[in-house]
């Protein structure tokens, strides 16, 4: 990682006149990583999840915001102003949902997209931001990064017995950074959702309006178990050679 602080991408701010933000959840536990810190503090070769994904995510958007686990907003505050001028630290909610909507309250009116990003999928590359802006600024209202599946996939009943195989051309794994429109997102987050929302997207989904696919990355993955840090130490490493 570069230790001095991201220069904003002068591709979108300040000489395009569309402003874009960034909401970057992380106020989860570190529980299924075997660690007593927050998740986003956990550190992959020297550097926490959050410094990762906030030095990234600096350079496509004006602004940041960082939803912290309660206690925790100064630690992660001082973490991330090495990497990013343009970060604020919030105090996170309960739940996913509530983190992204206490964050996008303190966004200011004139902004135009909004990213949501998780903080645990730290090594997404830079070209998944670009097809999610670009997704943006052809005019969709939502647009989220997807992996096609390559296993073959069952639905099944509640006594674990197969329904059915599902046509996997028309399935896939949706990652993040999810795009919205601001209007979009801020209208999803002001209604009731029937079901419990995972992500963003399926807010959107829920108000019947349209979301775009792009392609993901198998760089995306969510650091999540204590597998996925071997994974992500594994990556560094061989970066390193």
């Amino acid at each position: 990682m570069n230790s001095r602080r991201s220069q904003f991408s002068t591709r979108f701010s300040p000489l395009n006149p569309m402003r874009i933000a960034a909401i970057v959840p992380a106020a989860g536990s570190g529980e299924r990583l075997g660690a007593s810190l927050p998740k986003a503090l956990v550190a992959v070769a020297g550097h926490s999840l959050i410094c990762r994904a906030v030095e990234t995510v600096a350079q496509y958007v004006d602004l940041i915001v960082v939803a912290a686990p309660h206690g925790y907003e100064k630690p992660i505050s001082v973490a991330v102003e090495k990497w990013s001028t343009k970060t604020s630290v919030i105090t996170g909610g309960i739940t996913r949902r509530e983190s992204v909507s206490l964050a996008l309250a303190t966004l200011p009116d004139d902004v135009d997209y909004v990213l949501v990003h998780d903080a645990a999928r730290c090594f997404t590359p830079g070209s998944v931001f670009l097809e999610v802006i670009h997704g943006l600024k052809a005019g969709n209202e939502a647009v989220v990064p997807l992996l096609g599946m390559v296993d073959t996939i069952k639905r099944i009943d509640q006594n674990k017995f197969v329904v059915r195989t599902e046509d996997r051309n028309f399935l896939g794994r949706v990652q993040t950074p999810q795009g919205f429109s601001s209007s979009t997102l801020r209208a999803a987050h002001a209604r009731e959702c029937s079901v419990e929302a995972t992500d963003d997207s399926m807010m959107v989904e829920e108000m019947g309006r349209p979301v775009l696919t792009v392609l993901g990355h198998d760089l995306s993955r969510k650091i999540t178990t204590s597998a996925d840090l071997e994974w992500a130490e594994a990556l560094l490493a061989r970066r390193a050679k």
